[in-house]
């Protein structure tokens, strides 16, 4: 992974990223240029990972690895599942993560046809085409008083 900054002035040679990059727009007419390259890291942050997927998905992370969800209410939930989830080899993580992410269904490639009002709404609520035109046709309706 690189970084781009904007111009020279916010670069930083000691900066602690692996990769970084910086736009110039300072002494060559918009270029970017390669400071530092990429290096891998293979280490998975369990905790972090948590905070980037559903609850959903890290859910069902935990009942691939372990067969099944433990004794948990929704209070500590994050926490029993981060706790399982650090215990995962990073290697076996990895792989469920990646065919979690996988499962996603988005519709944001239909969202252009969706009027500008319900947009947030489709998005969010992941609404097929069909709920949509539904949805669309009932808004429509005059409202009788």
């Amino acid at each position: 992974m690189s970084f781009l900054c904007s111009t020279r002035s916010s670069f930083n040679p000691k900066t602690p990223f692996p990769g970084f990059s910086y736009y110039n727009t300072v002494y060559r007419s918009g270029s970017v240029e390669e400071v530092r390259s990429a290096t891998s890291n293979e280490a998975i942050d369990a905790r972090m990972l948590m905070r980037s997927i559903r609850t959903t998905e890290y859910k069902n992370i935990v009942k691939e690895y372990y067969g099944a969800l433990p004794e948990m209410n929704s209070f500590n939930m994050f926490n029993v599942c981060g706790g399982l989830l650090e215990e995962i080899p990073a290697h076996i993580l990895h792989k469920l993560f990646i065919a979690e992410l996988k499962k996603r269904q988005s519709n944001t490639s239909k969202l252009r046809t969706y009027t500008k009002e319900l947009r947030q709404l489709c998005l969010s609520m992941n609404i097929s085409t069909a709920d949509y035109d539904t949805l669309k046709d009932k808004l429509n309706i005059p409202v009788k008083i």
